[in-house]
């Protein structure tokens, strides 16, 4: 009976079902215009984020390689090794993105790693290169350029 009456109730006021459907119309306008800026939010954190990997790359180039690790603008280790069948003796010079280091002259065979670990973000777009130099007698000699870009 509590049911029957409670309905013959509501039905003497139909301005409240009106009012009632109304408000669950606004009320999932009022959801979307609120979820709108987190939708948006993430949209823009998913852009900002989403670089392309530059800074994960291994590029050989005569007789010298830099590897470059990490991901997107940030770089974790930059090392340089000499190329397979790249062997001699002498140094590597690395260089750019605000970096400028030289390694100890020796004999370097493939495999074997100079590493700096600027565990940072380094600007983009540029570019980190590594000089490998052969000791000859007195003499210096280019033993190849190797470069990657951060994007």
């Amino acid at each position: 009976m509590g049911r029957i009456a409670a309905a013959l109730r509501h039905a003497a006021r139909p301005h409240a079902v009106l009012r009632r459907t109304a408000d669950r119309r606004t009320a999932g306008r009022r959801r979307r215009v609120r979820s709108a800026p987190a939708v948006a939010g993430a949209a823009l954190l998913l852009f900002l984020t989403a670089a392309p990997a530059g800074a994960d790359a291994s590029v050989c180039d005569g007789g010298t390689c830099v590897i470059v690790e990490g991901s997107g603008l940030y770089v974790a280790k930059i090392s340089a090794s000499p190329a397979p069948d790249g062997d001699f003796f002498g140094h590597f010079h690395l260089y750019g993105a605000g970096l400028n280091t030289t390694s100890a002259v020796r004999h370097w065979r493939h495999g074997q790693r100079y590493t700096l670990a600027p565990g940072r973000r380094l600007p983009a777009p540029d570019r980190i290169c590594v000089e490998g130099v052969e000791h000859v007698e007195e003499k210096t000699l280019p033993h190849g350029r190797a470069c990657a870009t951060i994007r």
